[in-house]
């Protein structure tokens, strides 16, 4: 795992790049809104994309984009997570990621009750091995796995880039 560069910025960047969050941030609930009319579970898949990027883009990183095929494949994890309700990481990444071009990859795994993808993201953010993963600037892909499973939703998710 490659670890985070941080750079300091002047006064009147810093409030031009709290501007362009607080526009991004709205534009993406607003998206996430909009589309509650797909299904549930892609509707979960966008929101914890949108609060992955929200994330990113707060500390200054670009967003990552959504690979579906990856997703797909590890939507598998996260039901195989779900239907032991138990938590444990994927026992072959590279795997999923086979045709892929990457250089390196990061996974998250968590469950959040209730569908509160929010606490779930406060969660990984909180823990320095799940922030890193979500903050690396390397990635530029992230496949996401969400199955939900009695008051549970669990979740997958494979970085890469």
């Amino acid at each position: 795992m490659l670890p985070i560069a941080r750079s300091m910025i002047d006064t009147s960047q810093r409030r031009r790049t709290a501007s362009r969050m607080v526009t991004t941030a709205v534009v993406l609930l607003v998206t996430v809104f909009a589309l509650g009319t797909t299904t549930a579970f892609a509707g979960l898949r966008g929101q914890m994309l949108a609060l992955t990027n929200q994330s990113r883009r707060a500390h200054g990183t670009h967003a990552v984009r959504m690979d579906h095929r990856v997703s797909h494949k590890v939507k598998h994890h996260s039901r195989k997570m779900a239907r032991s309700e138990e938590l444990f990481h994927t026992a072959n990444v590279p795997r999923y990621l086979r045709g892929r071009n990457y250089n390196w990859w990061g996974e998250n795994v968590g469950y959040s009750y209730q569908s509160d993808l929010g606490s779930l993201q406060r969660a990984f953010m909180n823990s320095t091995l799940h922030r890193q993963n979500i903050l690396n600037g390397a990635y530029d892909r992230v496949g996401i796995g969400v199955e939900r499973h009695d008051d549970r939703v669990w979740v997958t998710l494979v970085f890469y880039g």
